[in-house]
């Protein structure tokens, strides 16, 4: 009987402990690759010859778009925070061959990626 509640226990645990990495998942799917034009490096989005990074600002939002030598934007990138207390940012940076996301207050920090193809967004990686 001692073996079915630890076991009970344990099976309760596994249960909660998942629900819980469920809840810190992505807001949205997990894009494995970089896009067309860059490539990842750690947890830097590195533009390859031919693109660059530019900031614009929508309102009171900013976001980091894409750009090859045409100018024709190819994606839209920005940083959110996912987790803390509330009061933390997830902040761009670039330098206009790279972008990185700085978290200040969050404790964890996602890239977002909207593919302006099919107009879905993705997360590119979670520090």
């Amino acid at each position: 009987m001692k073996l079915f509640y630890v076991t009970f226990f344990l099976i309760i645990q596994l249960t909660l402990f998942s629900s819980h990495l469920g809840a810190q998942s992505a807001k949205y799917p997990v894009r494995n690759n970089a896009p067309m034009g860059t490539y990842l490096k750690g947890s830097e989005l590195i533009a390859k010859k031919g693109y660059k990074f530019e900031y614009k600002v929508k309102g009171d939002h900013s976001t980091v778009v894409l750009l090859d030598n045409n100018g024709i934007t190819k994606g839209e990138m920005t940083c959110e925070c996912s987790k803390g207390s509330g009061s933390g940012s997830c902040e761009m940076a670039s330098n206009g061959q790279s972008l990185v996301c700085l978290e200040d207050g969050c404790s964890s920090c996602s890239m977002v990626l909207k593919d302006l193809s099919n107009n879905l967004k993705y997360t590119l990686f979670k520090r």
